[in-house]
C-alpha cells in the first residue's frame, strides 16, 4: 500500500515550487515569443532591406509614400474647412452663428498648419516651403546616373494662401470661397506629383522584379540542360531568357553559357 504524502510535507512543497515555477518560465517565453513575432510582422523597420538598385528604389518608394500621406491629412484638413465654409454660406444664418463656425474654420486651418509646418518626409520639413525653388533630390539609380527632383510648394495657411480666410460673415465667406478653390487646386496639383513620381518608381522595381524572376528561371532551365543533355529547343529558350532579363535591366548583351563542356 503506498502512503500518500502530508500536503505540507518538504518534497510536497519542493514539487509544488518547481512546478510553479516552470510554468511562469514557459508563459513568459510564449508571451515573449508573441511579442517578437508581431513586431517582427507589423514593423516595417524590422523587414530585410535590399541592397543596390533595388534598395535604392525602395529608399524613394518610401520617401514618396511618406510624402503622399502628409498631403493626404492636408486634403483633409482642407476639406473640414471647406464643409465649415460652406455652412457659413446658408443664408438662413446670422452673422453670430457665422462667428461660432469661424472658430471651427480657424482651429482647422491651424491643424493644417501643423502638419504643413511640422511633418517630417525622410528627416526633411517637405512641406514648409524649404524645397519650392531648389527641390528635394531623389536618387533612383546606382552611381547618380538618373535622379528626380521634386520641387514642393509651402503647404501651410501661408503658402496656401488661405491665412487670412475668415468665415465669420457673409461677406468674408463669400471671399473666403476663391481662396479655398485655389489652395485645394495647389495642393491637388502636388498630389498629382507626388503619384506621378511614385508610378515611376514603382515601375522601375517591378522591372527588377521581372528580371530576378527570369534569371531564377534561366538558371532553372540551364539545370534542365545539364541534367537531360544539350536540346537545341531548351538551349533557344535559355537564350530568350537570359535576353529578356538582360533588356529588364538594362543590358545591352546577354550571357549564354555553354554548358557542353
Amino acid at each position: 500500500m503506498i502512503k500518500s504524502l502530508d500536503p505540507y510535507h518538504p518534497s510536497v512543497i519542493f514539487k509544488m515550487k518547481r512546478d510553479l515555477k516552470q510554468h511562469d518560465s514557459h508563459s513568459a517565453s510564449t508571451e515573449l515569443a508573441s511579442v517578437r513575432a508581431d513586431t517582427s510582422s507589423d514593423t516595417p523597420a524590422m523587414k530585410s532591406k535590399r541592397t543596390g538598385l533595388a534598395g535604392i528604389l525602395d529608399d524613394a518608394n518610401a520617401f514618396l509614400l511618406e510624402g503622399q500621406e502628409v498631403v493626404k491629412k492636408i486634403e483633409e484638413r482642407l476639406g473640414e474647412m471647406q464643409k465649415l465654409l460652406d455652412q457659413s454660406l446658408d443664408l438662413k444664418l446670422d452673422d453670430s452663428d457665422r462667428k461660432e463656425i469661424n472658430k471651427k474654420f480657424q482651429t482647422e486651418k491651424k491643424h493644417l498648419d501643423k502638419i504643413a509646418k511640422e511633418s517630417l518626409v525622410g528627416g526633411e520639413e517637405l512641406f514648409s516651403g524649404k524645397f519650392a525653388q531648389k527641390g528635394h533630390t531623389l536618387k533612383i539609380s546606382e552611381n547618380d546616373a538618373e535622379s528626380m527632383v521634386l520641387r514642393v510648394p509651402p503647404l501651410h495657411a501661408e503658402g496656401l494662401v488661405i491665412n487670412r480666410a475668415r468665415v465669420d460673415s457673409l461677406v468674408n465667406a463669400r471671399k473666403a470661397v476663391q481662396l479655398m478653390e485655389k489652395a485645394k487646386t495647389e495642393v491637388s496639383e502636388v498630389k498629382k506629383s507626388f503619384d506621378s513620381k511614385q508610378q515611376t518608381v514603382s515601375f522601375k522595381v517591378a522591372r527588377i522584379e521581372d528580371a530576378e524572376k527570369l534569371e531564377s528561371e534561366a538558371k532553372d532551365a540551364k539545370v534542365t540542360i545539364k541534367t537531360n543533355g544539350m536540346d537545341e529547343y531548351r538551349m533557344k529558350e535559355l537564350r530568350r531568357q537570359q535576353e529578356r532579363a538582360a533588356e529588364a535591366k538594362g543590358r545591352t548583351l546577354a550571357l549564354l553559357i555553354n554548358l557542353r563542356g
